[in-house]
């Protein structure tokens, strides 16, 4: 089973300018350590990294999650775009970062999409299961965000 995603996430950070928090975000293994239940980040060359996650979900519906990503920094555009690595993983997860002014405060837009490929799931469990582990990865890039942002504030 597959189940596709596309999130949009904003977090607040006071204190810095749209291009100092790219500047900032822009050490990847040090912003991707905030991702909870990611495993240390394995970089695999110049700005590319896999990401390995502890299984998500419960009550038998669990899934690893892993994939890799091309990043992208873009400090005058205030972003970092990354892209799904082909054939790294069981998911391709693409997305940016965007920094942006927000009524004097600056907005760190997290937008998110892709697959999460070959979940394993019981027949019976098949119809609950998608919303579950959507929502279980929902809340994992909710928190990362949070994360993010308490961490440059």
């Amino acid at each position: 089973m597959d189940i596709d995603l596309k999130l949009v996430k904003t977090g607040s950070v006071d204190g810095k300018s749209p291009a100092e928090l790219i500047e900032v975000l822009s050490d990847m293994p040090a912003t991707l350590s905030h991702f909870p239940k990611l495993r240390p980040v394995t970089e695999l060359g110049e700005n590319r990294y896999r990401w390995d996650l502890e299984a998500i979900g419960a009550a038998g519906v669990e899934h690893e999650v892993s994939f890799a990503t091309d990043f992208e920094t873009d400090v005058d555009a205030g972003e970092i775009r990354f892209s799904a690595v082909k054939g790294e993983g069981n998911a391709t997860i693409s997305g940016v970062f965007r920094a942006q002014e927000s009524g004097g405060a600056t907005e760190l837009v997290l937008e998110v999409g892709g697959t999460l490929r070959d979940i394993k799931v019981p027949m019976l469990l098949r119809g609950p299961a998608k919303p579950f582990i959507k929502g279980m990865f929902e809340k994992l890039v909710d928190r990362f965000v949070e994360r993010v942002a308490e961490a440059h504030g």
